[in-house]
């Protein structure tokens, strides 16, 4: 099987990219474009980011249409979801890295640019996915949850909510 990431932030140095920070699934490391496009190259999935044409590092836009940079003490986002390229409001990211499910319902595992880990109920995720865009997740035109394609899903195999997989 083979590992997989997921992206928390662009770490800057002025307008310079110095590298990723991304969470294995316990904790977070530093990665710099070259370890990462190693890591693509050979197969493992790092969540939110890809190679484009030329080979080169870019941000997933599947996966995340708002990731945040950091540079210094403060995030800002490093793509804008707005066509017209408005700044967001928001500095505060949320990636999904895992979906468990039992009889109750399912819980989502986000982990947020801050190197945190939060959990939220189906009704809190859509919630939030109305006012804000979350990495890993995103609504249907029917307004069911569709979880990308990369994502860990642990637990009861029926999908008691209605979320598919992307």
């Amino acid at each position: 099987m083979c590992k997989k990431l997921t992206v928390a932030y662009g770490d800057y140095i002025g307008q310079r990219l110095v590298g990723w920070c991304v969470f294995n699934g316990k904790d977070y490391n530093f990665l710099s474009d070259k370890q990462v496009k190693a890591r693509l190259t050979i197969g493992e999935l790092v969540n939110g980011l890809k190679l484009d044409s030329e080979g080169n590092v870019t941000i997933d836009r599947e996966f995340t249409r708002m990731l945040m940079g950091k540079s210094g003490l403060s995030f800002s986002p490093i793509t804008n979801l707005d066509e017209d390229d408005n700044e967001s409001v928001m500095n505060k990211y949320y990636a999904l890295v895992k979906v468990t499910k039992d009889k109750t319902g399912n819980s989502y595992g986000f982990i947020t640019n801050r190197c945190g880990y939060e959990e939220f109920t189906e009704t809190q995720l859509k919630a939030m996915l109305a006012v804000m865009d979350m990495g890993g997740v995103r609504l249907d035109s029917k307004g069911k949850l569709v979880v990308y394609k990369g994502i860990e899903v642990e637990g009861d195999q029926r999908d008691a909510s209605g979320a598919t997989e992307g």
